[in-house]
């Protein structure tokens, strides 16, 4: 006999990402809405800000273009809330206030009429990187690159067109500096993008192997094996104690409940069980419907596991009797315990799409059967000597001698309790 604790494993990031993507796509969902208040707010200060910088009707067509950016910008923050944003809104979006900020600095003043010196010279391009800057907020490469590159050909062209009306003369080794710092610029917050969706993948990536773990291991082992690659190693030879229980009875008790009932009452007794398991460092194998098999040395090995088994056996049946004490029905509810010690392998099995973390070897079968064995016996707990030669002799057990287990050739020597 063998039991699996079930662990998906992730070989690499992008396996991890598909798995994670609502997760993912939420948090950047928030981002992008954080990102774009951030711009409505920019464009309202401009807007102030034109309104004073020159004398109304002056103003007029500046503080004109800055409202439908802020129309706009408030519009998008619907859609992305809304969820109904993609590639393509996004490009236009840039696009749009690229031609609204080139137009603003173009036309500081009066509608139609350009200025004698040309506004774009100088360092003007710097605005523009709060569109790219709203692009990193989504966490990839390619938007970040696609806006600057948008902002640049807008910057272009607005250089070009005050160049033709005014025919003014410009230093053409600056700007090519400028445009060249800006793509520079851009292409550092396309890596730091792409570095930080990676790092945020793997953190995640790690979050859920922790949270895998942490279904089948006590507190204190899951930090740990979740650092290495190959969290429980490969398969190898080690001495555990291995426990199985169950509810004694309980189909025929779940016959007179009601399916939500004896839903309940096992998610109670798996949550009794469980806490009793990890409280004495135990791993939790598996849920095995009405009952649950614990391990106690595997995967780690460690001292004093036999006597943790004893005691969290011994936990049980006080979790139990609590339970019973303050519940309304009137057969309460029983358990068997079966435990023995010995050489256990422990590894994983399955292909690359999943594995799963096996405990293999005689003391499995041993133990289940001594499970089994107390309701024959009459008792809640059926504990094999090796144990007690481990752990020594607790006084809520006796012993009952050698005792013939279904399947097995020889006979085992254990105490009841």
């Amino acid at each position: 006999m063998q039991r699996s604790l079930g662990q998906p494993q992730h070989s690499n990031i992008p396996h991890a990402s598909h798995a994670m993507a609502p997760a993912l796509g939420a948090e950047l969902r928030r981002g992008r809405v954080l990102a774009t208040r951030a711009l409505i707010v920019a464009y309202a200060g401009l807007a102030i800000w034109c309104t004073f910088a020159h004398p109304w009707p002056d103003n007029f067509f500046c503080v004109g273009l800055v409202c439908f950016a802020l129309a706009l910008g408030a519009s998008y923050l619907e859609l992305i809330e809304a969820g109904r944003v993609c590639a393509r809104r996004d490009t236009a979006f840039v696009a749009l206030n690229a031609a609204l900020l080139v137009s603003i600095m173009l036309f500081p003043t009066a509608a139609g009429t350009l200025p004698s010196t040309t506004p774009l010279q100088g360092p003007t391009l710097a605005f523009l990187m709060v569109l790219p800057a709203w692009a990193a907020f989504g966490l990839a490469a390619r938007p970040i690159l696609l806006g600057a590159a948008i902002c640049l050909a807008f910057w272009a062209l607005g250089i070009a067109f005050c160049i033709a009306g005014t025919h003014s003369k410009l230093d053409l080794g600056d700007l090519a500096a400028e445009a060249v710092a800006f793509a520079i610029v851009a292409g550092m917050l396309a890596t730091l993008a792409t570095r930080t969706r990676r790092m945020a993948l793997e953190e995640a990536r790690l979050a859920r192997t922790r949270a895998n773990l942490a279904r089948y291991l006590p507190p204190n082992l899951v930090e740990t094996l979740s650092m290495r690659d190959a969290p429980l190693g490969p398969a190898r030879r080690l001495e555990a104690a291995v426990l199985f229980v169950d509810i004694v009875g309980f189909t025929s008790r779940t016959e007179r409940l009601a399916p939500e009932a004896a839903m309940a009452l096992l998610r109670r007794f798996h949550r009794i069980a469980a806490k009793a398991v990890f409280d004495h460092g135990g791993t939790l194998d598996k849920f095995l419907g009405d009952g649950l098999m614990a391990t106690f040395g595997a995967p780690q090995s460690r001292a004093n596991e036999s006597a943790d088994a004893l005691a969290c056996a011994r936990a049980l049946i006080a979790g139990i009797a609590a339970w019973n004490a303050s519940a309304p029905w009137r057969e309460p509810i029983r358990i068997g315990i079966g435990l023995h010690f010995g050489p256990v392998v422990v590894g994983d099995l399955g292909d690359a799409r999943r594995l799963d973390f096996t405990v293999v070897g005689d003391v499995v079968n041993v133990a289940s059967r001594l499970q089994g064995l107390t309701r024959r016996l009459r008792v809640t707990a059926a504990v094999s000597d090796a144990v007690i030669a481990r752990a020594g002799a607790p006084p809520w057990l006796r012993p009952h001698g050698l005792t013939q287990l279904p399947g097995r050739s020889a006979a085992v020597e254990i105490w009841v309790g």
